[in-house]
C-alpha cells in the first residue's frame, strides 16, 4: 500500500476554481468527510497544523461543489454525502 499524495490549499482551491476562503470553509463545515489532515487538530503541539488534502479529498470536494452549484444547501449536501 502507497503513501497518499498530500495536496495544498492553493492547488486544490485552483483545481475546484473556489477560493482558499470557501476552501477552508468547505473544510471545517464537511470535516467529517475528509480525511484529518484537511482539518489538523490544535490539540497537539507536536503535529503540523497545515491543511493538506488527499485525493480521496479531492474527490468529495468536487461532489461538495458540484452540490452546491445545483442548489443545495450545506445542511442538505451534508446528508447527500
Amino acid at each position: 500500500m502507497s503513501a497518499p499524495t498530500y495536496r495544498r490549499p492553493s492547488e486544490v482551491a485552483t483545481r475546484l476554481g473556489v477560493s482558499i476562503s470557501s476552501l477552508r470553509r468547505w473544510s471545517q463545515r464537511f470535516a467529517s468527510f475528509l480525511s484529518s489532515a484537511a482539518n489538523p487538530s490544535s490539540d497537539d503541539e507536536n503535529e503540523p497544523r497545515h491543511r493538506r488534502y488527499t485525493d480521496e479529498d479531492l474527490a468529495t470536494l468536487i461532489t461538495i461543489k458540484g452540490l452546491l452549484a445545483e442548489g443545495y444547501a450545506y445542511e442538505q449536501v451534508g446528508r447527500r454525502l
